[in-house]
This record gives C-alpha cells, sequence and structure tokens, in this order.
C-alpha cells in the first residue's frame, strides 16, 4: 500500500482521487455507475409488456428507497399480470377463480379439489440494480421472454420510473412447469407455451 500525504497532492490531484474513490465505493452501494445510463434503445420496443403499478409506503427502507427485496415482488406481478391476461394461468378454485385449470405459476396454493395438469415453480430469479426508486413513485415493470425449453422459460424484466427510460432495475425469473400430482418435469402445456412465444422479442 502507498502512503501519500493529501499535503503531497494539488487541490485538482486530490479532486481525481475523490472521485476515483467514490467510483469504487459506488457498486458496494448497489448503484454501478457504468450501469445508470439510459437504454440504448426505446424501453417500449424492447419489451412485450408492460404493467404499470404504484409503489407502496412499506416498499420504502431507513435510507428513503425501495428496498431490493421488493423488486422481486414486482418480478412475480408482472409475470403472473401477463399469464392471467392469456389465460395461461389459473388460481385455485378457493380464491373463487371459475377457469378451467390449465397452469399455475409460483408459490400459489393449488386446490386439492381442483388440481391444475401443470404448476409453474420459481427455480431462479435474479436482480441487479442501477438506480433507485421511492415512494410514491410509479414504475413500468416490463417483460419480455429470453428462452423457451421443453419445459421451462427464462423471463426478462426492467424496472423503470413510470414515462421515463432509465432502467431501475433489470432481473430475470425463470419457471419450471411440472406435474401438480408428481412435481415432475412436464411439457409446457400448448397454450402457455404461444403465450410465452408472443413474449420473445426477436431483436433486444
Amino acid at each position: 500500500t502507498l502512503n501519500i500525504s493529501p499535503t503531497m497532492l494539488s487541490v485538482s490531484s486530490r479532486a481525481r482521487v475523490a472521485r476515483h474513490l467514490v467510483l469504487l465505493c459506488t457498486p458496494a452501494l448497489g448503484l454501478s455507475r457504468s450501469l445508470t445510463t439510459r437504454t440504448s434503445t426505446s424501453p417500449h420496443l424492447a419489451y412485450a409488456h408492460t404493467l404499470r403499478l404504484k409503489t407502496r409506503w412499506k416498499d420504502n427502507d431507513m435510507f428513503g428507497h425501495v428496498n431490493n427485496v421488493e423488486y422481486y415482488s414486482y418480478f412475480d406481478t408482472v409475470i403472473n399480470d401477463y399469464l392471467l391476461s392469456r389465460r395461461a394461468l389459473t388460481l385455485p378454485v378457493a380464491l373463487g377463480t371459475s377457469q378451467t385449470p390449465t397452469s399455475v405459476s409460483s408459490s400459489s396454493s393449488v386446490s386439492a379439489t381442483s388440481p391444475p395438469s401443470a404448476v409453474g415453480v420459481c427455480v431462479e430469479s435474479k436482480c441487479t440494480y442501477h438506480a433507485s426508486i421511492s415512494f410514491p413513485d410509479e414504475i413500468d415493470c416490463r417483460l419480455r421472454v429470453a428462452h423457451i425449453g421443453r419445459s421451462s422459460v427464462r423471463y426478462e424484466i426492467g424496472i423503470f420510473k413510470a414515462d421515463d427510460e432509465l432502467l431501475r432495475a433489470s432481473g430475470s425469473f425463470t419457471h419450471v412447469f411440472v406435474d401438480s400430482s408428481t412435481s415432475r418435469p412436464m411439457p409446457i402445456p400448448a397454450h402457455t407455451r404461444q403465450a410465452l412465444q408472443d413474449l420473445v422479442v426477436s431483436e433486444r
């Protein structure tokens, strides 16, 4: 380690050192400078589905911005909102839905009297934070599909402030579809596969 006394540096040199230290510390705060840039293409073209949400008072943490764990709830919400809109997700009969069961997503409880043929189980989710949001911001959760396999699908999500192209957070979420009675992987149901295919963006 090289010890340099501040008195050995000019004012401009001290400023450069200070900026360098800030950049070194920035990733630890979850605000990587290289990632707090506007998307190179319009986010409306880069994603296939958008859901606008209002942040909640409880989303904020002691630092005055939305806590990192809340973003995973946003991911779950935009994915399931889309699947419901395409009738590719059936809520349990116990919750009052009369839909014909096809598939159920994430960790929803399944009605024993009307089991779905396939259950989408989250096996992996990731999030990278680029810039903060805070209550009472409105946010746009944008969704696309990056890969569809025989029994799995990987979604990609971008979180933006409403009507703003600055990417606040980006992440991925993987569903594996399993037989509800055996918990073994099974092919994605045809109707669900078509709904997922419509989320694929050919050029990103």
